[in-house]
């Protein structure tokens, strides 16, 4: 009977012990918005960076760069650049597929930058002068349309005579142009 309850007692104490519960800290998710052109519409034309960090404070986050047009109530959302932290790989024995955490903080110090930044109209990327022309976005003009004022939740529905819980905002994701 002492060998049986000594036995049962093995199992159980890593299961029970301080030692075996793991914490990583906070998990969390950024949405983010980066107005860099108004048209002629009122339509918006945004830079977007989209954080994830899934394990908590124990890992590298996931990036997903790319352009949305605000218009009409809905958000048309275009993707141009995924950091994909995966692909990092800090073994001694890493393989030739994967790049250290320094290469990757430098990819996203990159893209942190270009995120920043408003558009270069006469170097645009094959998409951007898609997405531009077809709505009508010619220059970085969203200085003169800026607050730069933050404000609580509430006082923001309040102001703007809306409640957002009853008109949720919309989204459509598009890799490419129709």
């Amino acid at each position: 009977m002492k060998t049986q309850l000594f036995i049962s007692s093995l199992f159980l104490l890593p299961i029970f012990s301080p030692l075996s519960v793991f914490a990583t800290g906070a998990s969390y998710v950024y949405a983010e918005m980066n107005p860099v052109s108004v048209n002629d519409n009122g339509e918006i034309l945004c830079r977007t960076r989209f954080i994830q960090n899934g394990m908590g404070a124990r890992w590298y986050d996931g990036i997903e760069y790319g352009l949305c047009i605000i218009s009409n109530g809905k958000i048309i959302e275009y993707k141009t650049k995924v950091l994909d932290n995966r692909i990092i790989d800090d073994s001694s024995d890493r393989s030739d597929k994967g790049i250290t955490g320094e290469e990757y903080m430098k990819l996203m110090a990159h893209w942190d930058w270009i995120y920043k930044t408003g558009l270069d109209f006469n170097n645009l990327s094959k998409q951007q002068k898609q997405i531009c022309e077809q709505y009508g976005f010619k220059e970085n003009n969203t200085e003169k349309f800026r607050i730069d004022k933050k404000m609580r939740f509430a006082d923001f529905e309040e102001e703007r005579n809306i409640n957002l819980k009853q008109n949720k905002q919309r989204c459509q994701t598009r890799d490419k142009l129709n």
